[in-house]
């Protein structure tokens, strides 16, 4: 019924509206309404009748009301321990052992590392509490911004225990893959499991942690970062010769008395609780159950996993810090209120993406006739490249990395699966190139994100870090570059190489982005100084 070009425009809308309105939830609106229209056939009383439908499918859905309780309350951890002073007593005691430029930033890169549970707490924790230390030896603030930058989203979405997480497999659920047959899923398989597999072809991120990495132990510096550095060097100016500006956050009296314990307590927990409750739904051998390790993330549900993980999180760590007077019970609801209030635009653009891409899955089918327009266009072996290269332009012409996963995702894998003429409910590990397709557009919607001037991330990365924002985006471009063009010739090679080895795919192609990575930095970084001398 809507197997005609009208059911291409919603997304397309999505799109315009983003770049001209710069508001991802006000694009997704449109794009309902859109949506909406064209299902109803343009009668305006029954396209309300069919949102109407999906806002109510949508509330009532037991896993979305676990996702957004889960954001709620992950957030609330992040205002505990941002409001007792827990992530700043860490950076106060690992001070003490820091005698050098080069260890200042490995130590930076290390609490951005143990803060990847979520990327706003990691952007907007680290800069503030090291900057007293890398100032100490006249790092610029533009480096320390590229550090935290280049740490914070790449590790948020590979680590599968951190806020990301629920975000990323509620839209590989939306695509239509499910371990309920009566959803009548197109792959029948575990949305976790699937992301698992995915891991290790989101090469954006696994190249920019180790791009990260070379660059501080090997010293390296070109471009707009090497005239930061070297201003901080010779003039003491950490930003780049221009007017020196104060930190925004101030840190409050409450601090003084946080310790180490404060930190580690809390993120151990809601770890702890994670891995725990996996393994032990999943029914793992170890404790008790039937299957092995691969069997138990293919049977677990962790949309419950994560709410109970934050709820028990909170309920031994407020308890402990009203105990040791870290807070007052007059303090709780502040922090709760805190926590909602940060999360609450996410939340918001979860609700909205997820009818969005229902309308666009279920009722137009956009991404089977799309696959049907482009089928025997070009050749299979470049999907993966060609998602990555849309998914980057989408995140960076929006700043959104979610938003660019919902538009992305529930289209990524119909069109794969069209264009490669599988019927529905195969078995995951089956399909050609599923992994590194989901991988390719997971590793756009970072890099567009990381590149990208108008995102969340940039703005709170060079706030954190207290320096000038775009400073910020033109010093990190260059690096950035490198990983992009890493990536992207990684995707090239992934398609071509045979499906059935998966470590070997997954392998080959990253490695190969790893030594371009390398080399073109090491041959940048000569350039550079043989230019200079």
């Amino acid at each position: 019924m809507y197997n005609s070009w009208l059911v291409t425009m919603p997304p397309f809308l999505v799109l315009a509206v983003a770049l001209w309105s710069r508001n991802i939830i006000i694009a997704f609106f449109t794009g309902i309404v859109a949506a909406s229209l064209i299902v109803a056939n343009f009668n305006p009383i029954d396209s309300l009748l069919v949102i109407w439908d999906h806002v109510f499918n949508t509330i009532t859905d037991i896993d979305n009301l676990y996702v957004y309780a889960f954001l709620i309350l992950m957030s609330v951890v992040v205002s505990l321990l941002s409001f007792t002073g827990a992530a700043t007593a860490f950076g106060d005691k690992i001070a003490n052992h820091i005698t050098s430029q080069r260890k200042a930033e490995q130590s930076t890169l290390l609490f951005s590392v143990l803060l990847f549970l979520d990327d706003y707490l990691n952007s907007l924790t680290v800069g503030y509490v090291m900057h007293p230390l890398t100032d100490k030896f006249k790092i610029p603030r533009v480096k320390l911004a590229f550090i935290i930058h280049s740490m914070a989203a790449p590790l948020a979405m590979i680590i599968p225990v951190s806020s990301w997480l629920a975000w990323i497999i509620r839209q590989i659920a939306l695509s239509g893959i499910s371990l309920d047959p009566s959803e009548n899923p197109i792959i029948l398989a575990d949305p976790f499991y699937i992301y698992l597999k995915s891991v290790p072809y989101i090469f954006y991120s696994l190249l920019m942690i180790a791009i990260t990495l070379f660059i501080i132990n090997r010293r390296i510096s070109f471009g707009p970062m090497a005239f930061h550095e070297q201003i901080a060097k010779t003039t003491g100016n950490l930003f780049g010769g221009k007017k020196p500006i104060g930190h925004i956050l101030k840190r409050g009296a409450f601090m003084k008395d946080a310790s180490l314990f404060d930190f580690i307590f809390p993120i151990a927990t809601l770890i702890g609780c994670t891995i725990f409750g996996i393994l032990y739904t999943g029914g793992y051998w170890i404790l008790g159950g039937p299957h092995t390790l691969i069997e138990t993330l293919q049977n677990t549900n962790i949309f419950p996993l994560l709410f109970y993980a934050c709820s028990i999180t909170l309920s031994l760590s407020i308890p402990l810090f009203l105990l040791h007077k870290k807070i007052t019970v007059s303090q709780i609801p502040d922090i709760f209120s805190k926590g909602v209030q940060v999360m609450g635009l996410a939340i918001i653009m979860v609700f909205f993406a997820g009818i969005f891409a229902t309308l666009l899955r279920e009722d137009l089918k956009t991404g089977q006739y799309v696959a049907g327009l482009l089928t025997g266009h070009f050749s299979v072996q470049f999907l993966p490249f060609i998602l990555f290269i849309v998914s980057v332009l989408i995140a960076t012409c929006t700043g959104s990395s979610w938003g660019t996963m919902a538009i992305m995702t529930p289209f990524a894998i119909p069109f794969l699966l069209n264009l490669l003429h599988l019927d529905a409910q195969l078995d995951a590990d089956s399909i050609c190139l599923l992994f590194p397709c989901l991988g390719a557009v997971f590793s756009g919607s970072v890099a567009g994100d990381h590149l990208s001037p108008i995102s969340e991330t940039t703005i709170m990365a060079s706030t954190s870090s207290s320096c000038y924002m775009m400073d910020h985006v033109y010093t990190q471009l260059p690096y950035g570059a490198i990983g992009l063009v890493s990536a992207g010739i990684s995707f090239l090679i992934v398609g071509f190489i045979p499906c059935h080895n998966y470590w070997l795919s997954a392998g080959i192609s990253l490695g190969t982005g790893l030594t371009i990575s390398f080399i073109s930095l090491i041959l940048l970084n000569r350039m550079w100084k043989k230019k200079t001398r």
